[in-house]
């Protein structure tokens, strides 16, 4: 390498361990250096990005350097190598095997090397012999730094930290050149010997060359001051800088480190207070809310049967929940049912129960939902899927209180109340019995959709993040340009879209969510006709208001049909936010003057 340095800038910084500025300026070496030159500077700037833990562009430039012709053995064997050790890495043992046979094939490759690297792989598969084979590899002083990595890696991988402690009686941390070795005989003296994981931080510092390694150092750093029981501010402060040093793109093996800076954090901070009402199990305090609140109180003490109107996603189930926990049937059944998934041959049977014989496959005597209900409360979801000859039964049953299970000529009798949940208009709707829709229709609650109740987004937003910290023991924060960013968005799928997409973001960002993590769509495109319109003006009393609002419907009407029903475009084009074109929209829908003219 001597008479290289000389030649190129991008050489002296790997020799100085300035890995960063060697990947920058390799390229354009790259580009002017002569043949015999190339395989060096592929070798060195695959080496670096080793060393940067850069391990998808490492691999690739390893692999691009194993394709050259007439490679020099040197660089073929030390590209084997460190390729094998990122395997280990990833914890992918088979393709550090093949790593090793490749390496072994080589006439110039070093014996304990391939010992202590087939000890490792060994170790990583569960087999005790490797440790053997990794104490022989140590043996040669020749190959000692490669073969203390390996059993750093190895001790690490496997949790088994004393097997790295007998090494530095012989070689103490100041002399030790191995970051794995010293960072397990950290491990081993958190545990053991303060002083010894001192001495190994002092000695990782002095050899930190590269991210991962200072990284490291800090990390180090915090957990030994958390484990001599440090619980102040600084320390707090210290968590905070390294959870933002990490970032979001944390490598996989160094997963422990964004783990600690939770766990300081989540004890020392102090998190922000949701202070909501989530009374009924309901979270928000939109006047929308208050109101269901309100109705819930009212009709939860009585026996009416209720039928909940919302859109997927709106919370119906948990309203029914919450008038029968309210009620004077709590201690008893909340049996709940989903319609669409009973089936048109076996509704019957299942909601009724049945006799042993009474079809094909009904092996023994069976009771169904509404005698499971009994004394309590009958849920059933998306009532508008149920076949047309139970609902005949479902009524008869509404009307007296008596049943008869399928195959039986016996009545029984079951008190339950009913609480029915659709998102469909049943009034006049062919293939639903009026009968049935006004005998459910006792009290009928609507439930508001997310975009009616706004006031309620960021409390609802910070509500998830905060129930998420909660199950996974970690603290996590959302941004202010990933609450903006729901803002904008429609929710079609109201609650339940904003929970399932709050819960992928959660998982996928680090301690704070940004709008990248929140891989919003466009909202489901909502198409309608187009009409032209004239206001009415030859009237004396004229209400400005209403006609303003009715026209700002039919732009917002005609913009969408003419984007093809698309959400975002809609807004893009009418510079608004995507929810209140979906408010737009869902009003000019509602509005009988709007539709008929």
């Amino acid at each position: 390498m001597a008479g290289l340095l000389a030649t190129y800038a991008s050489l002296k910084a790997y020799d100085r361990r300035d890995y960063q500025a060697c990947v920058t300026g390799i390229d354009s070496d790259l580009d002017r250096c002569t043949p015999e030159h190339r395989q060096a500077l592929l070798f060195y700037k695959a080496n670096a990005l080793y060393h940067l833990s850069r391990h998808a562009e490492a691999v690739r430039a390893y692999r691009k350097l194993l394709a050259q012709e007439d490679l020099n053995p040197a660089y073929r064997n030390n590209a084997l190598l460190n390729y094998g050790m990122i395997a280990v890495l990833l914890d992918d043992t088979r393709l550090s095997g093949e790593c090793l046979d490749q390496y072994r094939q080589d006439a110039g490759h070093r014996a304990g090397i391939a010992k202590a690297w087939q000890g490792l792989v060994r170790v990583m598969d569960h087999d005790g012999s490797g440790w053997q084979l990794l104490a022989e590899g140590l043996e040669n002083p020749q190959d000692g730094a490669a073969t203390r990595q390996m059993l750093g890696l190895a001790c690490l991988k496997c949790r088994d930290l004393s097997k790295a402690a007998p090494v530095l009686r012989d070689i103490p941390p100041e002399e030790c050149e191995s970051e794995y070795l010293l960072t397990a005989c950290f491990y081993h003296g958190l545990e053991e010997d303060i002083s010894l994981a001192q001495r190994c931080i002092t000695r990782l510092r002095e050899l930190g060359n590269s991210r991962e390694l200072e990284l490291m150092v800090e990390y180090f750093q915090l957990r030994l001051a958390w484990k001599e029981g440090r619980r102040d501010t600084e320390l707090l402060e210290q968590a905070r800088a390294l959870q933002a040093r990490i970032g979001d793109q944390c490598p996989e093996h160094m997963q422990e480190i964004p783990r600690l800076c939770n766990s300081v954090i989540s004890q020392l901070g102090n998190p922000p207070t949701i202070l909501v009402s989530q009374r009924h199990g309901i979270v928000g305090d939109s006047e929308p809310i208050f109101e269901l609140r309100r109705a819930i109180d009212k009709y939860a003490s009585t026996d009416l049967n209720v039928l909940i109107l919302g859109e997927s996603g709106t919370g119906k189930e948990l309203v029914a929940r919450a008038l029968h926990e309210q009620s004077h049937r709590a201690d008893k059944n909340f049996v709940a049912v989903n319609c669409y998934h009973l089936g048109s041959n076996l509704a019957e049977a299942k909601l009724f129960g049945y006799l042993k014989g009474a079809f094909s496959g009904a092996a023994a005597d069976t009771i169904g939902f509404v005698q499971r209900a009994d004394g309590g409360t009958l849920f059933l979801d998306e009532i508008g899927e149920l076949p047309l000859e139970t609902q005949a039964n479902l009524f008869r049953f509404l009307d007296n209180g008596i049943f008869y299970p399928l195959g039986s000529a016996h009545e029984v009798r079951s008190n339950v109340r009913v609480i029915a949940a659709t998102n469909q208009d049943l009034r006049n709707r062919d293939g639903f019995r009026q009968e049935l829709y006004h005998r459910l229709n006792q009290v009928k609650l609507r439930l508001p959709r997310l975009v009616e109740r706004d006031q309620d987004l960021r409390t609802l937003a910070q509500f998830r993040v905060t129930q998420l910290n909660r199950e996974n023991g970690l603290y996590k924060t959302i941004g202010e340009a990933a609450l903006h960013a729901l803002e904008q968005h429609a929710f079609p799928g109201n609650v339940r879209e904003l929970f399932n997409t709050l819960t992928s973001a959660w998982h996928k960002s680090g301690h704070e969510i940004l709008p990248e993590h929140l891989d919003l769509e466009d909202g489901i495109p909502i198409h309608h006709e187009s009409s032209a319109w004239t206001p009415q003006l030859d009237r004396e009393q004229l209400d400005f208001d209403a006609l303003t609002q009715s026209y700002s419907r039919r732009i917002v009407k005609q913009i969408h049909a003419e984007c093809g029903g698309n959400v975002k475009q809609t807004a893009r084009r009418l510079n608004m936010s995507e929810r209140s074109v979906y408010r737009w929209i869902q009003k000019s829908e509602e509005n009988p003057e709007n539709r008929t003219s």
